[in-house]
């Protein structure tokens, strides 16, 4: 699969789907943090979704695109997002 972004094309192969699909069906998680920019999420999130099994809660911590979010004030939002989800490893 090919999505065109901004910038440059992100690629997407079923078989990467399949095996994260059964990876998390394997280690029996029942939430995972997943970390974007408003750009990724935008274009991927939606298919990361698809791929991940019903019973696996997706918390999402979305930051803004761009060199600007990566600062200590990013790290601290994400931390404390994580700490929220309740977080453990």
């Amino acid at each position: 699969m090919n999505l065109q972004a901004a910038i440059s094309p992100i690629y997407f192969e079923d078989r990467n789907l399949t095996a994260w699909n059964q990876w998390l069906k394997e280690v029996s998680l029942n939430r995972i943090f997943v970390l974007a920019d408003e750009h990724t999420a935008q274009h991927c999130l939606p298919i990361l979704k698809a791929a991940t099994p019903s019973q696996v809660k997706i918390h999402q911590i979305i930051v803004p695109a761009g060199e600007y979010s990566k600062s200590i004030e990013s790290a601290a939002y994400i931390w404390k997002e994580l700490l929220a989800g309740h977080a453990t490893r």
